[in-house]
C-alpha cells in the first residue's frame, strides 16, 4: 500500500517540503537502522500529507482506537464540510492512517 499511497499522493499535487528520499519499496537491505529510518521517514511524509490534505483540500484523515473492535483495531475516517465521507478499520494505528491517507487521495482524483 505504500507505494500505491506515494504515487496516489503525487498525483494529486502533494509534494513533501520536509522528507526528501523515501524508498517507495521497502529497503533491501538487512541493516536495521536503514529499515528504521525508511520507516520513520514514510511515518512523517504521511504526517505531513494529512496535513496538506486538511489544509490545501478540506479533508481531514483521523486514525482512532475503536471501541467498536473491543479497542483491538484502529478506525480510520475521512471527514469533510462535517460529513463523514469514509470509513472503516486496521489492525495498527499506522496501516489505519495510510489507508484513510489512500482513500483520501483518491477521492480528490475523482
Amino acid at each position: 500500500m505504500k507505494k500505491q499511497l506515494i504515487e496516489q499522493a503525487e498525483r494529486i499535487g502533494f509534494k513533501s517540503k520536509a522528507v526528501k528520499g523515501i524508498s517507495i519499496e521497502s529497503p533491501f537491505m538487512f541493516n536495521p537502522e536503514v529499515i528504521e529510518r525508511d520507516n520513520l521517514n514514510y511515518y512523517l511524509w504521511m504526517c505531513e500529507l494529512q496535513k496538506w490534505l486538511r489544509d490545501e483540500r478540506g479533508y481531514h484523515v483521523e486514525s482512532l482506537i475503536s471501541p467498536t473492535f473491543n479497542f483491538e483495531r484502529h478506525t480510520w475516517c475521512i471527514v469533510s464540510d462535517k460529513k463523514m465521507l469514509k470509513a472503516d478499520a486496521e489492525d495498527t494505528y499506522e496501516l489505519a492512517l495510510q489507508a484513510g491517507l489512500l482513500e483520501a487521495c483518491k477521492l480528490i482524483e475523482l
